[in-house]
């Protein structure tokens, strides 16, 4: 290993590493030279177009810990590929991931040692290896590789059980259709993209507690899959991981998660039941859910799997729900917002047209623009004590509104805000009201009962309630 003779050159090296965002370079240790690139303050062993090593070398080898002062905590993609005389390789512990490709073609290859930090391989990162490097005695019909399931032998049926494992590459499984049920033991930190992709005939799985990620396309294609427990354990869910699960009907996604990839849920068209965390809130529920169909003309239409949706539950802890997040979700009937909400996004609910009802949690102060515009099958809605503020349109086209109460907290009323609410029959506006927008309540037609502020008797009635005032009946002006 290379020596740094001072301490002030530690922290040269060091700093270098840090201050920079790419560094490629080369190191000799043990008598061999290491090509390896610097991120962020760390290392990975680099393929530039040849291996990270001359693929000359032969026997074992270990991999060093550090390279130029950092931390070695990835091996990158092909890094050894064609490196056909190395027999072992040890992989010290600190790294993290091995890159697709890795050791692809390294046929001489009969031992490697996958340290404990491992959380990701990538693809094929030991296809065309010697064929002893596998264990295929642990699990019948599976590739297992220091504990990892990287394969299988293609004679995979009934119910798979890894417990004991404590990882699962990617493709390991794929296409294996005879496999109807799947056991994932809490040894298992991360499900390789595209693991179970195409196993038609899987019907149940069960991830354990350990598993922190679920790769891309992870169950892609299983439509035969009907229910799934995501355990609280994961933070990632990648791009398309269940797209295709035709005959998913419900799904909870943990509150944990902080990343999920797009159409993760895509194509899962019988899906009814959504549990979402506060990840999920912050995202629109098509870029999750979507599913773009291509139909005989050989068009993409425009159908989506979130459009199937009917009942979502938000999970406890969530604090707000983000821009747009339910916008064109139009089988959506009920939506369950918890206490801790605070804030409810611009556009929201927007054309949620199924929602019939939906109550507003205490600690929400603003109801934003266009919320819950043309929603047409909200019958009722009570905005809470402590809302000062209903924004531009925020009830626009709520044709089957019959009712509103607006609490003494309110301020403010956006322009348009209740406009074409034709089946609104009354409205009492309070008098902590300040600033009512043109058009409030154009186009409610419906109206009869009216108790007004002194403010509002300070313009015309028709800028407030244009097309409407003229059906008004009842009018009562407070005293204040």
């Amino acid at each position: 290993m290379k020596h740094v003779n001072s301490l002030r050159s530690i922290f040269a090296v060091v700093t270098f590493c840090a201050a920079l965002p790419l560094v490629a370079d080369t190191e000799t240790v043990d008598g061999i030279t290491w090509r390896y690139q610097v991120s962020d303050g760390k290392a990975e062993i680099y393929n530039n177009g040849s291996a990270a090593i001359p693929t000359s070398t032969t026997n074992s080898i270990t991999i060093p810990s550090a390279l130029g002062g950092c931390s070695v905590t990835s091996i990158g993609d092909a890094a050894f590929s064609g490196c056909s005389g190395l027999t072992s390789v040890t992989i010290p512990d600190g790294v993290t991931s091995i890159g697709s490709y890795a050791f692809y073609n390294c046929s001489g290859l009969t031992s490697v040692t996958i340290p404990d930090s491992v959380t990701s391989i990538g693809y094929s990162a030991f296809s065309s290896c010697n064929a002893s490097l596998f264990d295929t005695n642990t699990i019948s019909g599976v590739k297992l590789m220091d504990g990892w399931a990287v394969g299988n032998t293609g004679s995979l049926s009934g119910i798979l059980d890894l417990t004991g494992i404590r990882g699962i590459g990617p493709s390991a499984f794929s296409g294996c259709n005879g496999l109807t049920g799947v056991v994932i033991g809490n040894g298992v930190t991360s499900i390789g993209a595209s693991a179970f992709s195409g196993c038609n005939w899987l019907a149940g799985v069960t991830i354990g507690n350990g598993v922190m990620s679920i790769g891309e396309s992870a169950f892609s294609g299983c439509s035969g899959l009907t229910s799934v427990t995501i355990p609280d354990s994961v933070t990632s869910i990648g791009k398309s991981a269940f797209s295709g699960c035709s005959g998913l009907t419900s799904v909870a996604i943990p509150n944990s998660v902080t990343n999920i990839g797009v159409e993760a849920f895509g194509n899962c068209d019988r899906l009814t039941n959504v549990t979402i965390p506060q990840y999920v809130c912050s995202k629109r529920m098509s870029s999750v859910f979507i599913s773009h169909r291509q139909n005989i003309q050989g068009y993409y239409s425009d159908e989506s799997a979130y459009r199937v949706i009917t009942n979502v539950v938000i999970v406890d802890g969530v604090t707000s729900i983000g821009d747009n997040v339910f916008d064109g979700c139009t089988s959506l009937v009920s939506v369950t917002i918890p206490d801790s909400v605070t804030s409810i996004g611009s556009s929201a609910f927007y054309n949620c047209s199924a929602l019939t009802s939906v109550t507003i949690p205490d600690n929400v102060t603003n109801i934003a623009n266009y919320t819950f515009s043309g929603c047409s099958g909200l019958t009722s809605i009570t905005i809470p004590d402590g809302v000062t503020s209903i924004g531009d349109s925020a009830f626009f086209g709520c044709g089957g509104l019959t009712s509103v109460t607006i609490p003494n907290s309110v301020t403010n009323i956006g322009q348009q805000a209740f406009y074409n609410c034709s089946g609104l029959a009354s409205v009492t506006i309070p008098d902590s009201v300040t600033s009512i927008g043109a058009s409030a309540f154009s186009g409610c037609t419906g109206l009869r009962d009216v108790v007004v502020p002194q403010l509002v008797c300070t313009s015309r009635m028709s800028s407030v309630f244009p097309a409407a005032y003229q059906s008004i009946t009842n009018l009562v002006i407070s005293d204040s």
